[in-house]
């Protein structure tokens, strides 16, 4: 398997800053993450999909719909239609508390990872960061141009040096 780029530091940092701003608070954390995880899903949606009805589909018809085009794996899709469950259920409840059970279904994120001795509702905030981190870094090269603005400007810029050598090589021709 190739390997992955890494995080890029000031995005992912900022996402990951919000989840521990809120790290006592374990339905904060899975709103603050379940916010970002359906941005990042957005964005996929919005960059592999032409149609605008595509856009108006709900959270769990838009995972559904990048599972069976293949953009998303099954891990992929199991893991964010379990934090989507999470979300909503942290979301609609008028009393939440985190249970073992509750975060069952994002151990093998951990087993991948080999820090299951980590695994736990006492270490959630890491729970939260490895869901956006591994589903960040799946997609990097979708997202970093989406929320780094600064790379978008300088491939244009490569593309274009790149266009005018290729006008002057083919004028000598």
């Amino acid at each position: 398997m190739p390997k992955k780029q890494p995080i890029p530091d000031k995005i992912l940092e900022s996402f990951f800053n919000d989840i521990d701003s809120v790290k006592h608070k374990p339905r904060f954390q899975i709103i603050v993450t379940g916010g970002y995880l359906e941005l990042l899903v957005n964005t996929l949606i919005e960059h592999k999909c032409k149609s605008n009805g595509s856009k108006k589909l709900n959270y769990a018809n838009k995972l559904v719909l990048l599972h069976e085009m293949e953009i998303i794996s099954e891990e992929e899709f199991e893991t964010l239609n379990a934090f989507r469950e999470l979300r909503n259920e942290a979301a609609h409840v008028a009393q939440f508390t985190l249970t073992a059970e509750m975060i069952a279904p994002f151990e093998d994120s951990f087993k991948r990872n080999k820090s299951e001795r980590l695994f736990g509702i006492e270490n959630f905030q890491r729970i939260c960061h490895l869901t956006l981190g591994e589903f960040w870094n799946a997609h990097t090269a979708v997202f970093h141009p989406y929320f780094n603005p600064k790379q978008i400007e300088e491939a244009e810029l490569d593309r274009a040096e790149t266009k005018r050598q290729k006008l002057i090589f083919d004028s000598l021709q």
